[in-house]
């Protein structure tokens, strides 16, 4: 499987390109929608998320965004322990969803994919 990596900064044009492939057929992996689903939903991270951020994480309604972000935004340190969980289990759910396709290739829409090392994950940028 061939992974296009597509990334730029905010208002850059990364989600109207991925449109465009998407219209042609092309699956596109968007990494920031898919994160925040791993975020709800992996048990796994989901209680290691918990483990370093404290119950206050999640709500009977799911990840209590407003917490983590005051936890992480403005501190480095904490950003930092946050993406090192949560960029392991997105790598793997970008591999399986590759695996599951049948195209010739996929778009991995990410903005930051020098940033978290995910451009070893792509054969093209």
């Amino acid at each position: 499987m061939t992974i296009v990596g597509l990334t730029g900064g905010i208002g850059s044009g990364k989600s109207r390109v991925s449109e465009l492939f998407k219209q042609k057929g092309i699956p596109v992996y968007i990494a920031d929608t898919e994160a925040k689903r791993l975020m709800q939903t992996d048990a796994g991270l989901k209680r290691e998320i918990t483990r370093a951020f404290g119950a206050e994480s999640y709500t009977e309604s799911g990840l209590n965004r407003s917490y983590l972000a005051a936890k992480v935004f403005g501190n480095s340190t904490e950003l930092a322990k946050l993406s090192a969980l949560v960029h392991p289990v997105v790598h793997r759910d970008l591999l399986d969803f590759a695996s599951r396709q049948k195209s010739a290739f996929i778009v991995y829409e990410n903005a930051i994919l020098f940033e978290n090392g995910s451009h070893v994950f792509c054969d093209y940028i």
